[in-house]
């Protein structure tokens, strides 16, 4: 693929900002599947989904360490795509910054529906639902803006990449919801 010159969504970049969108949601939820199995708890795992094949952890203080290996996988790729970008790497990276921040903020968002990975961490933590949310999709936000910053990202184009994810999320999401796809 040719370097973004001028940042502009075409094709290409949509098919990649897809790929992203997919294989940040696969990755996100194996790190739940692999840090149960760890704890020993048979695990299954979805497009969006992952959790004890039972229903239950075989401990309780399972849920914390496998609620986390999510977001902590996420927050690297986030920060490794910030550096690369914030080194000079091609804009075809934005996507990878991008979609972490769409996810996470959306997580934080569905706590008012059920607690999830940063929110439920941060009930068991006895800090309030919203705290480790709040601080994770901040931390987030924060990287997107000094690279939009720095890069000169115009607005047109990070509009158009969050909307490109927030449509492949959505489709993501929805074909769990439909399918309910076992990968593991």
């Amino acid at each position: 693929m040719h370097e973004l010159k001028t940042p502009r969504i075409t094709l290409s970049y949509a098919a990649l900002t897809a790929a992203v969108v997919l294989l940040t949601w696969v990755i996100h939820e194996a790190a739940h599947w692999a840090a149960g199995e760890a704890l020993g708890n048979a695990m299954y795992m979805s497009l969006n989904a992952s959790g004890p094949v039972s229903g239950t952890y075989h401990a309780a203080t399972d849920e914390t360490p496998v609620s986390a290996a999510g977001p902590l996988i996420t927050l690297v790729q986030a920060v490794l795509a910030f550096a690369l970008l914030r080194r000079g790497a091609s804009l075809r990276w934005v996507p990878v910054l991008f979609v972490p921040v769409y996810m996470r903020a959306l997580a934080a968002v569905l706590n008012v529906i059920n607690k999830n990975d940063e929110g439920r961490i941060s009930a068991d933590l006895g800090l309030g639902t919203w705290t480790i949310p709040v601080l994770v999709t901040g931390f987030l936000v924060a990287l997107a803006w000094v690279i939009i910053r720095r890069r000169a990202l115009p607005t047109r184009f990070v509009v158009g990449t969050f909307l490109l994810i927030m449509l492949f999320a959505s489709v993501i999401v929805l074909a769990d919801m439909a399918w309910k796809p076992h990968l593991l």
